[in-house]
């Protein structure tokens, strides 16, 4: 059995996908679907929804899989006749929630104003001195996959719960 999937997240997924077993791709591209369209998933919804639903419908996709978070901006369209409509909730929780605590650490620790123009006079005393983040408490609104991805990396920094 192959599966086939319109892609409109470009080449890079498209090569990723093609090297699964038993998956091929359809690069989307704007405008009309080509003639004779048939696929089983589609494969992005980033940038607005009428050529996409188009090729959806032509195609007679039963799975759309967003590319992001949220499926706030998706049209009510998208679900005709039972499709299923997934998004990737939590495929970016890692890479977000370690820049968020390079952000609190840069804060705490004042970069880039320490960064060094000449040796200090005391190394481990700076002044004014740094903020801990130990024994700080966080604030995280929502707990969704980046905020909990997000307070898992800040408790070994002894943030309080």
């Amino acid at each position: 059995m192959t599966i086939t999937v319109i892609n409109q997240m470009g080449p890079a997924v498209a090569e990723a996908v093609r090297a699964l077993d038993g998956v091929e791709t359809i690069d989307f591209e704007p405008g009309d679907p080509p003639d004779g369209l048939h696929a089983d998933v589609f494969f992005g919804g980033y940038a607005g929804w009428e050529a996409p639903l188009r090729w959806i419908e032509a195609g007679g996709v039963r799975w759309v899989q967003l590319s992001g978070t949220g499926v706030d901006s998706v049209p009510p369209a998208l679900y005709d006749g039972g499709r299923t409509v997934t998004c990737a909730r939590g495929a970016s929780a890692v890479p977000i929630s370690e820049w968020v605590m390079a952000a609190v650490l840069a804060w705490a620790k004042r970069f880039p104003d320490i960064f060094l123009h000449e040796p200090p006079k005391h190394w481990n005393f700076p002044a004014p001195a740094f903020e801990p983040v130990a024994g700080r408490t966080l604030a995280i609104l929502g707990m969704g996959g980046i905020g909990a991805a997000v307070a898992e990396r800040a408790l070994p920094f002894g943030a309080s719960r």
